[in-house]
């Protein structure tokens, strides 16, 4: 049994049609345009950090002494053959980091100059006795952040 073709409960006039379909298209077009403002935003403002474009040198000289020290003591704990572990050769010359954070507080320069020396200090830890260079690019790191006389 067949109803037959349904009448339109609604008929819409064409003119309505072409302006409702108006509105979706000038609504869809403005999600794309907000679409890209957000994403080119983010890659705007994420991309220099990713890629290290904007890292300004330390200008406190103290954190930036301490820094380098403090990586420095990094290289030298390093596990050796009949060495000590890690941490514990690492405990004695990390004593006064306090004192280096401390300075490095003071500057944003000098906390991004810190965040890099614990970053490479997280990745030492846990690649202890594995090979050197995976840890290029996180040395280089914390030198970008010394000044030219202290790299």
């Amino acid at each position: 049994m067949s109803l037959g073709p349904m009448p339109d409960a609604f008929p819409v006039d064409p003119s309505v049609a072409r302006a409702r379909l108006r509105g979706k298209r000038a609504a869809l077009l403005f999600i794309l345009a907000l679409a890209v403002f957000i994403i080119a935003s983010a890659v705007l403002e994420i991309a220099p950090a990713v890629f290290g474009v904007r890292i300004r040198p330390v200008s406190d000289r103290t954190c930036a002494q301490g820094v380098q020290a403090l990586a420095r003591a990094l290289d030298r704990a390093r596990p050796s053959a009949g060495g000590p572990t890690f941490a514990g050769a690492l405990e004695l010359e990390w004593r006064d980091a306090d004192a280096t954070f401390a300075a490095c507080a003071r500057t944003s320069e000098g906390l991004d100059a810190w965040a890099s020396l614990l970053r490479l200090r997280e990745a030492e830890q846990q690649l202890a006795g594995g090979p050197d260079g995976d840890l290029a690019a996180l040395r280089r790191d914390v030198g970008a952040h010394l000044p030219a006389d202290l790299r």
